[in-house]
């Protein structure tokens, strides 16, 4: 099951459900991947879907922000937290 913890506060995450066969080939490759790059297979998945849903010819520059949260949400990985 996909799954990962933020740091970024209290929100319900979504979770999704991927089924690979016995047989396929890829299970073992992501794993050889994600220990490679020291990061576990649900963050390496995680990262195929971030980089594929971005614009394939992107020149949007950076924003900075003031804090880490603030440039997440400046640069749309993050939405903003509203009070209630």
């Amino acid at each position: 099951m996909l799954g990962a913890a933020n740091n970024f506060g209290n929100f319900n995450m979504p979770i999704y459900h991927i089924e690979f066969s016995d047989r396929e080939t890829i299970v073992d490759k992501m794993k050889v991947i994600a220990d490679e790059s020291g990061i576990s297979v649900e963050q390496l998945i995680k990262r195929f879907i971030c980089d594929g849903m971005r614009p394939a010819h992107s020149n949007k520059p950076i924003i900075p922000g003031q804090t880490l949260d603030d440039f997440f949400v400046k640069n749309g990985v993050l939405k903003a937290i509203t009070p209630d």
